[in-house]
């Protein structure tokens, strides 16, 4: 099996350490996450936390891909978190990535970042009423407009990729996770209003951060507001068709 590795020059005295991830990678560290296809670990080396996600196998249509025409999910995942804090957005400090390549074609992959020391996940808010958190929604939609001013479009911005928590004058600070799927270019208004769609959050969450949203990027409130409403629901809708497609589905197979 071949492994590519590449490490940040700051972190070169650990070389072999990092190196050694895909080795201790199962019988080390704490998951914090874990779906079908990837598995996220902070490991503990030398009083450093690192976070490692290790991406899954991928599909042979996307093994080939990877290898020929794409780059990885870690190699983008880490050349892209220096993008990001070049631009000003604050994501955690690419380390290292490492790819292993098993006859010739990509299999697994890995990208070692410094753990986040933010505390909170905005998912934390799901289901959480505006009243008592305006001044998050506030600076949140603010850090999403300046994002997307930076000309960063994140396509997962969902309420578990975005961490935050107070700072010492008591505003808050975001970090951006999960940076893979991601394209710089000039956001419009347009594609700025539909990167709100994933943000499972109450309409008038919405409503309230798209004025301060529209104001930080000198865009109508009202076009604004009617943009991110449509776009959300038009994809909850989608969303909910697919679920109930996919159970349809099952149950005509189970029959």
């Amino acid at each position: 099996m071949r492994t590519n590795f590449i490490v940040n020059p700051r972190y070169k005295e650990i070389k072999s350490f990092l190196k050694s991830i895909p080795d201790i990678f199962d019988n080390t560290g704490k998951i914090i996450h874990q779906n079908r296809r990837n598995t996220i670990k902070v490991i503990e080396y030398k009083g450093l936390k690192f976070n490692v996600k290790k991406f899954g196998k991928p599909l042979f249509a996307n093994r080939l891909s990877y290898t020929y025409v794409r780059d990885s999910k870690a190699k983008r995942a880490y050349e892209y978190s220096f993008q990001f804090n070049s631009l000003g957005i604050p994501t955690p400090e690419g380390v290292a990535y490492i790819e292993q390549f098993d006859g010739g074609l990509i299999s697994f992959s890995y990208f070692i970042s410094l753990q986040s020391e933010l505390k909170h996940v905005m998912s934390e808010l799901y289901g959480k009423p505006l009243s008592g958190n305006e001044k998050l929604f506030k600076q949140f939609a603010i850090f999403t407009a300046k994002m997307h001013e930076s000309g960063i479009n994140h396509l997962d911005y969902s309420l578990g990729n975005i961490l935050f928590d107070l700072d010492d004058n008591g505003d808050f600070k975001f970090e951006v996770v999960d940076i893979n799927r991601v394209d710089f270019e000039n956001i419009s208004q347009e594609s700025g209003c539909k990167s709100f769609v994933k943000l499972w959050l109450e309409d008038d969450i919405f409503e309230y951060m798209s004025g301060f949203y529209a104001q930080q990027r000198e865009m109508n409130f009202e076009r604004t507001k009617k943009m991110i409403l449509f776009f959300r629901h038009k994809f909850v809708i989608e969303t909910n068709l697919h679920k109930a497609l996919k159970n349809n589905i099952k149950r005509f197979k189970r029959a």
